[in-house]
């Protein structure tokens, strides 16, 4: 993916060095999609993928898996209606945030539940406690797409016997304590994901074009006007995305 794996993501024109990884887009699939669907979209797209597994298991063995999504911006969005395409039925999508501004939007885009949690770190147990009694029972799967890393320990103390919890987010800092006996004796697996392959945008753009997924609202601003997205953004108030258009 130009831009992530190979530099020319900022250019209005850019040779290809080979043709194999060119994708056309579908007819019925915008330009403004199309660049959201190759970087959040196919973030997104991957990471939901990416708990495949344990989705599956927790049907088996329960009948029916829940996945828990961390930060309700614009990747979430994204992965709200591809968990419910991929997943259609028995799989509950519970999405988390700190601003319930947020949640509001998730529950607009599909979320089938909400839970506002505090960020401060001394009230960690009590969050997980919370996500736990909004599920009625433990997590099956999740994507963090913060990257805060109290949010790893939270999850890990909410998790299933075989979750799996993917971190997309890039926030940073130090890994939380974890008890590092429940990965063998729980098999919760962590993992991390970062943006996704050929294979994922072509999928995704397939979807796109039969309408099994809705783009998460985005409004276009000017060039004059991305100071001032970029300060919603670190405000939290930003809604969607937001595609530049020159």
């Amino acid at each position: 993916v130009y831009g992530v794996w190979a530099d020319g993501g900022y250019q209005t024109h850019c040779v290809v060095h080979d043709a194999s990884i060119v994708l056309p887009v579908p007819d019925r699939v915008g330009l403004d999609v199309a660049s959201l669907a190759c970087c959040s979209g196919i973030t997104s797209y991957s990471a939901i993928t990416s708990l495949t597994d344990s989705i599956t298991e927790a049907i088996r063995v329960k009948g029916k898996a829940n996945v828990v999504l961390v930060g309700a911006g614009g990747l979430c969005l994204w992965g709200i209606q591809i968990c419910r395409y991929l997943f259609p039925t028995k799989v509950t999508v519970c999405v988390v945030d700190i601003h319930e501004n947020k949640l509001t939007d998730a529950k607009e885009a599909g979320a089938h539940m909400t839970v506002c949690w505090d960020k401060d770190p001394a009230k960690a147990a009590q969050a997980s406690a919370t996500l736990k009694k909004a599920l009625g029972g433990a997590m099956d799967a999740a994507v963090d797409y913060t990257g805060v890393p109290g949010n790893t320990s939270r999850l890990f103390d909410a998790a299933e016997t075989c979750a799996t919890i993917t971190v997309v987010g890039l926030a940073g800092g130090k890994m939380p304590p974890l008890v590092m006996h429940d990965f063998s004796l729980r098999g919760i697996r962590l993992q991390g994901v970062y943006v996704g392959n050929k294979r994922n945008l072509s999928d995704l753009l397939d979807i796109l074009d039969k309408g099994g997924v809705t783009p998460p609202y985005m409004e276009s601003v000017g060039l004059e006007d991305v100071n001032d997205v970029i300060k919603k953004l670190r405000q939290g108030t930003q809604k969607g995305r937001a595609v530049v258009k020159l």
